[in-house]
C-alpha cells in the first residue's frame, strides 16, 4: 500500500550497507556495515554525517559461509548511542 501522499523518496543516497535505524532528534541514526560507521541523516535535508567511526569490532567472515556484516541495530538517547554486533552477540555503549 503506498501512502496517500504518493510514493516514498529517497531519503539518502550513497551508503554503505545501511543497516539498523533510529530516530534521533531531528535525524536519522543509520548502521553503515559496509564503512564500519554509524552516520546520521538530517530529516530535512538527506545530508549525511558520520558520527561514529571505526566499527571494527569482529571478523566479518563466518567460517565455511560468505563475509557479512556484523553491526544491525542502532537506539539513542540523551547520553549515548547504542550499536549491537552480530559477531560477538553484544551491544556496544557509546558516550556522546
Amino acid at each position: 500500500m503506498v501512502p496517500s501522499g504518493g510514493p516514498a523518496a529517497p531519503l539518502a543516497g550513497g551508503l554503505l550497507g545501511p543497516e539498523g535505524l533510529a530516530v534521533d532528534g531531528d535525524r536519522l541514526l543509520v548502521v553503515e556495515e559496509g564503512a564500519d560507521r554509524v552516520s546520521a541523516i538530517d530529516l530535512a535535508s538527506g545530508a549525511v554525517t558520520p558520527v561514529i567511526d571505526g566499527l571494527e569490532l569482529g571478523d566479518r567472515v563466518v567460517p565455511a559461509g560468505v563475509p557479512h556484516g556484523n553491526f544491525n541495530g542502532v537506539a539513542a538517547n540523551d547520553g549515548a548511542i547504542y550499536v549491537s554486533e552480530d559477531g560477538t552477540n553484544s551491544v556496544h555503549e557509546f558516550k556522546r
